[in-house]
């Protein structure tokens, strides 16, 4: 069937597209996977900080939805860490969509499946550009505080800490941390949050709430602990 709607959706990532969402007569909800990969990414590519990013995620078997499969019954990936989709993943063009749309940035994507049943752990490989090459992990972190400081479910992990997976269980939150680099230039940043809320219906409803012009965290704040 042929598309005839000419409505025009704002990506609805709140944190990034707050305003214009605020203005939007459609919003696209993110998929589950872009969500981590962007929030973690967001603010390098912003500042044109790295050129290049490799993505990659890890996922709990909710994410395949409720019909049941070989592929994700529990038993059959118990104790293993399973790749899938390794260079064709339906969420590759929508992470390099909206990268990309900030600087020109090379963006790759690998998923992989682990025996958990919610939530997405995502690490962010980005290599710095010539022109940051000097760039201290104390000023990048100074850098994701400035972007997202007013954020109510962004939390940036305190040094030495490393975002869990049970701490967003169940909530619409995302904890970002990480903040290292390596003597080839490669930093190294972490983001976790639960794939069946902040990326899925939680965010959906911070979209809807943004769009009637109640407070964000309407029908939210229960469903885990501001940090």
């Amino acid at each position: 069937m042929e598309h005839t709607s000419d409505a025009e959706a704002v990506y609805g990532l709140p944190e990034i597209y707050r305003d214009e969402i605020k203005k939007a007569t459609l919003v696209a909800n993110p998929g589950c996977f872009p969500t981590g990969a962007i929030l973690s990414s967001y603010p390098l590519v912003k500042h044109d900080i790295v050129d290049r990013i490799i993505i990659d995620s890890k996922t709990g078997v909710s994410g395949a939805g409720v019909n049941p499969s070989s592929t994700t019954h529990y038993p059959n990936i118990a104790d293993n860490v399973n790749p899938y989709k390794i260079s064709s993943h339906r969420h590759m063009s929508e992470i390099q969509q909206e990268l990309k749309g900030f600087e020109d940035v090379k963006v790759s994507f690998t998923p992989h499946l682990v025996p958990v049943i919610r939530g997405i752990q995502t690490t962010s490989h980005s290599f710095l550009n010539n022109e940051n090459e000097n760039i201290s992990p104390e000023e990048i972190k100074k850098l994701y505080e400035k972007e997202y400081g007013g954020e109510y479910f962004i939390k940036i992990m305190d040094d030495g800490e490393i975002p869990h997976l049970s701490s967003v269980r169940g909530s619409n939150f995302a904890h970002i941390g990480g903040f290292e680099i390596d003597d080839t230039g490669r930093l190294v940043m972490l983001s976790t949050i639960d794939n069946l809320v902040k990326g899925a219906s939680g965010q959906a409803i911070h979209n809807m709430n943004i769009l009637l012009g109640i407070p964000e965290e309407t029908g939210l704040k229960h469903l885990g602990l501001h940090p």
